[in-house]
């Protein structure tokens, strides 16, 4: 299942060479950051990944829970408001990269 974090483009550049993610697909935000929608090679390295301070774990896409403020504000120029679900921000950040969509 994907899951999605914004991190930074050198740490997502470091893990894809440590082999921590199956499958990923991301969009680079204005600000330099990556909104990326992941698969991990293995429970534990999805645990080193999320783990690190500069990764922001959204909620998981089945939860139902709203992103809230402080990742709305993050990806705001994808249309995210702070009451959307992950479903409806890999929806709206699909228009730009359509992998990152939940139906991909």
């Amino acid at each position: 299942m994907k899951l999605f974090y914004i991190a930074s483009q050198d740490l997502v550049d470091a893990a894809h060479r440590q082999g921590h993610f199956t499958r990923s697909h991301y969009v680079v935000l204005a600000d330099g950051s990556v909104l990326i929608a992941a698969e991990f090679a293995s429970d534990h390295k999805e645990s080193v990944w999320s783990s690190q301070s500069t990764v922001t774990s959204l909620p998981h896409p089945h939860s139902g829970i709203a992103v809230g403020t402080e990742v709305a504000k993050k990806l705001s120029e994808l249309g995210v408001a702070e009451t959307d679900t992950v479903f409806s921000v890999s929806e709206k950040a699909a228009k730009r990269y359509p992998l990152l969509g939940m139906r991909a």
